[in-house]
């Protein structure tokens, strides 16, 4: 099985670890070691829940785990280390793979959060197969720590320009 890396996922932990390296470095210092982010997945295909799946996580573009169908029953708990940009890729016989990319850097001195909740819709393949590729590679959602809400969440404009993109391109399936 070919897993291709979104170029944007490469660009966002370029830019992220360039960027926040400084406080990166402050955070490490300041939390416990051993801190990690539970992330409770629950994948559906096609809108129902599903156990025929497998799961490839990657931290810091290295894959580090690959959870098999058979240990995934309707949902499975990820537990990720503090400090790290993480890709999970999901994936289904006959789907279209859905990829997640996860910042697990949070403010310094913070030792409280809640586990993030993470729920993806994997849609049949037939549905995009005369699509331009381009944004199928892009996740399809770009998860971090949201000060005002104090917990990990996703990137609500991401998500909605992805989503756009997305439609467009389903309208454009339905117009051929």
């Amino acid at each position: 099985m070919l897993i291709r890396t979104p170029l944007l996922v490469c660009s966002l932990i370029l830019t992220a670890s360039v960027l926040g390296q400084k406080e990166a470095r402050n955070a490490q210092k300041s939390q416990p070691s051993g801190m990690i982010l539970p992330v409770e997945c629950s994948v559906m295909a096609n809108g129902a829940l599903t156990d025929s799946l497998h799961i490839t996580l990657y931290k810091d573009n290295g894959n580090v785990a690959d959870i098999a169908p058979a240990r995934y029953k309707n949902g499975c708990i990820l537990e990720l280390d503090m400090n790290s940009y993480y890709t999970v890729v999901m994936e289904k016989p006959g789907y279209r793979g859905k990829s997640v990319a996860i910042d697990t850097h949070m403010p310094e001195g913070r030792t409280r959060y809640k586990a993030y909740k993470c729920s993806v819709n994997l849609e049949p393949l037939d549905k995009f197969e005369h699509s331009d590729p381009w944004y199928l590679d892009f996740p399809s959602a770009v998860v971090r720590w949201d000060v005002q809400k104090k917990s990990f969440t996703h990137s609500a404009e991401y998500l909605a320009d992805i989503q756009t993109k997305m439609a467009l391109l389903g309208a454009q399936m339905e117009t051929k």
